[in-house]
């Protein structure tokens, strides 16, 4: 029996299959492995509870994380601000609205929220430890640092926001 033939049905009788890429295919699809990593309007495509395909793009997921931030801020018009305690998550939304728009320092992150320094030195640190924010030096200013969502921050409110107008669909 020869080699090739013994691995194959070893392989098998693990539940796996082999499969056979062309040098044409890996090419394909390296091509495409490489335009989903380097795209900046990647596209999020789901099922919609009706059946029918859905998709979502990064400008509507930032679109809603902006409404949601929006809404956040505008309860506190009508309702107590100490009944809302949660900088960490405005944090994160700011930060995902303007991915592509203003670079935000800890003052004008605090400012943009209207948040203590203090709460949000600390929530940054918990964040950071999350891996959910990162500092970028300021090339210009070296007291101050830019910050900026991790790709497992991006990600993780990518899905969040994906979901939610899967749901509402």
């Amino acid at each position: 029996m020869s080699s090739a033939f013994q691995e194959d049905k070893r392989a098998r009788s693990f539940g796996s299959r082999l499969i056979l890429l062309s040098g044409r295919d890996i090419e394909d699809a390296a091509r495409l492995m490489t335009r989903l990593a380097e795209s900046t309007e990647a596209e999020v495509v789901g099922t919609a509870p009706s059946g029918r395909p859905k998709v979502v793009t990064r400008q509507v997921l930032i679109n809603a994380a902006r409404h949601e931030l929006a809404d956040r801020q505008r309860r506190r018009q009508f309702l107590p601000e100490e009944m809302f305690g949660e900088p960490a998550w405005e944090m994160l939304l700011l930060l995902y609205v303007e991915q592509q728009g203003t670079r935000l320092n800890v003052a004008r992150l605090s400012g943009n929220l209207g948040l203590a320094g203090t709460t949000t030195l600390r929530w940054l640190v918990y964040l950071e430890e999350n891996q959910l924010i990162q500092r970028e030096p300021n090339p210009i200013d070296q007291r101050t640092a830019f910050l900026k969502l991790t790709v497992k921050g991006v990600e993780a409110l990518d899905m969040y926001f994906s979901e939610a107008a899967l749901r509402a669909a």
